[in-house]
């Protein structure tokens, strides 16, 4: 819903600042989406700070025609309620649907072991519906070539660590 959209807008805020900050641009922005809040926000985020970047949302379960839909009807939220002179959406973002796998909230044992490295040799928890999904999908796009060497891209961590208990037990288990 556009409210939802709202913080996502003020991120992409807070990145431009911090790009700035740092001396870094990013040519891309990865994450993971579901209900298209999260991915209606950083675009519209993207276009009202002015972010020439490419947008790629990993779906986690809806279609990448589901997912354009959403973003306009967002916007036309967004145009309504808060920011009239919104600029168009089209062009700026992509979905990746590749990476749903079994569907919304399941877990394959290849996403499973990703998580588990990534746990084990960066510290950083993901969990199987969002953000690991969404991280596996950019390490997989990274390693075909999807992406130039010389890119620079910022992955999004939208958060799901309690989605990891429902799987304790996959990720105790020897491997």
């Amino acid at each position: 819903d556009p409210l939802g959209s709202l913080g996502y807008i003020d991120a992409m805020g807070e990145r431009k600042t911090q790009s700035k900050e740092m001396g870094v641009d990013f040519d891309h922005v990865v994450f993971g989406s579901g209900s298209g809040g999260t991915l209606s926000g950083i675009v519209a985020g993207c276009l009202v700070h002015g972010l020439k970047c490419r947008v790629t949302a990993m779906s986690v379960a809806f279609s990448s025609e589901w997912a354009v839909e959403k973003v306009e009807e967002v916007f036309l939220g967004l145009r309504e309620r808060y920011i009239p002179n919104l600029p168009s959406p089209a062009g700026v973002f992509s979905v990746n649907t590749g990476y749903i796998g079994g569907g919304y909230g399941k877990a394959s044992p290849e996403l499973i072991r990703f998580i588990r490295y990534v746990a084990s040799s960066e510290a950083l928890l993901v969990d199987p519906t969002y953000s690991g999904k969404a991280l596996f999908g950019l390490a997989e796009e990274i390693a075909k070539g999807t992406y130039k060497d010389e890119e620079k891209i910022l992955f999004i961590h939208t958060g799901g660590a309690f989605g990891l208990f429902p799987y304790r037990k996959q990720f105790t288990e020897e491997s």
